[in-house]
């Protein structure tokens, strides 16, 4: 991908409840799992016990935190969506519909293997009037829906509500 323009992606305030909440709960349950480990002296069960929440509560925060959208860059011909594991890239040339989303208009949409607050909104997700989506979203104001000519329905939230009035300016051009 060639140089773009780089938008942000904040967290709303739900995301930034749940992710602090998890952060501190990670936290206070693997001081609490040390601290039981250290006590444990020869006793295997509590020792695989806290080892175990120990992995889990780490495990969950890097998986997520990696998966996680950071930014949105609008280049000539794609639009990346940054996230530390590696960035989704989608061909302006192959988005049929681009459009913000009405309040309300997501109403019922289910998790279907995705994540709903930690560090965002992003995963799979299934809604009645829409069917199918991936989110890549961290807010859920300034919502976008792009449609691909692969069949897909992708979310986005960059922080710049005229973002999606900039990518129909590129589908234009092409």
């Amino acid at each position: 991908m060639a140089l773009g323009i780089v938008y942000t992606a904040s967290l709303d305030t739900t995301a930034k409840v749940i992710t602090t909440i998890f952060i501190l709960l990670a936290i206070g349950l693997c001081y609490w799992s040390i601290r039981s480990l250290r006590k444990a002296k020869r006793d295997m069960l509590v020792t695989v016990m806290h080892m175990f929440i120990i992995f889990v509560m780490v495990s969950v925060a890097i998986v997520c935190f990696l998966f996680s959208p950071k930014k949105y860059v609008l280049g000539n011909f794609d639009i990346a969506i940054n996230r530390p594991i590696g960035d989704v890239v989608i061909h302006v040339k192959d988005i049929t519909e681009i459009r913000g989303i009405n309040p309300g208009e997501l109403d019922g949409t289910e998790r279907t293997f995705g994540v709903d607050g930690l560090f965002g909104y992003y995963g799979n997700y299934y809604n009645k009037r829409v069917g199918n989506m991936k989110w890549y979203a961290t807010r859920h104001d300034n919502m976008i829906m792009i449609h691909t000519r692969q069949g897909e329905t992708i979310i986005i939230s960059p922080d710049d509500k005229d973002f999606g009035g900039r990518i129909l300016a590129k589908m234009q051009d092409l």
